[in-house]
């Protein structure tokens, strides 16, 4: 998660440099979790922004 909000602060696409199979799962299971979670609070899928704003970046 660090890497995604970390590529996201610095403008690249937030799966940029998630290459193995391994990591894409962890990934994908980190952004459905994080959609799940917006979507129960009323605010939508893919929010990045939103994310780096809870964490504290």
């Amino acid at each position: 998660m660090n890497r995604v909000l970390e590529n996201r602060k610095i403008g690249r696409a937030v799966d940029y440099g998630i290459l193995s199979e391994h990591d894409k799962q962890l990934y994908a299971a980190a952004r459905e979790a994080m959609d799940q979670i917006h979507s129960e609070l009323g605010h939508g899928k893919n929010r990045w922004a939103l994310a780096m704003r809870y964490m504290g970046d």
